[in-house]
């Protein structure tokens, strides 16, 4: 499993209220999306140092997910480097890396 790494897209950046599909790029598996604005770079840490059992007890501890390919969001504030969206298929609400969202 790949950790999330930075994006390349381009193009213009998702305003709030809009909705759009997760895609995810450069052979990533999933998009942390934590239920704190810290829990994204909590995960991603772990991910890129290998560490499956600490995602794992992260998402578990801290009430976050993983996003997949084709799973689509609303934003709802939209950040700088983080932004909060709504899952909507379970309507759940958490936080990603801002520039995944474009």
């Amino acid at each position: 499993m790949n950790a999330p790494s930075g994006s390349s897209r381009t193009g213009p950046l998702p305003q709030e209220g809009q909705e759009l599909n997760i895609i995810l790029e450069n052979n990533d598996v999933y998009l942390p999306c934590g239920s704190t604005s810290e829990a994204p770079s909590e995960l991603t840490k772990w991910a890129s140092a290998n560490d499956w059992n600490e995602v794992k007890r992260t998402v578990s501890q801290t009430g976050s997910m993983l996003l997949y390919n084709g799973y689509r969001v609303k934003v709802l504030d939209r950040g700088f480097l983080k932004s909060r969206v709504r899952v909507l298929r379970d309507d759940q609400e958490c936080w990603v890396v801002s520039d995944a969202l474009r």
